[in-house]
């Protein structure tokens, strides 16, 4: 499954208004988490979904 595909099938299950997760934002988390920047951050567990686990939506 190509990035394109990921991105269709989660469309539908977006709880923000117009915003469709996107690749370059699991990207993005990846290199804060690898950066300098993320120095401080201890026992982080990340969720980079828009808000999807939060809206109670569930996978069938």
């Amino acid at each position: 499954m190509d990035a394109e595909q990921v991105e269709k099938i989660s469309e539908p299950n977006s709880s923000l208004k117009g915003a469709v997760l996107k690749v370059r934002d699991v990207a993005n988390a990846v290199l804060f988490i690898a950066s300098d920047d993320s120095g401080f951050v201890t026992g982080l567990d990340l969720k980079v979904d828009g808000g999807h686990l939060g809206s109670g939506y569930k996978l069938q």
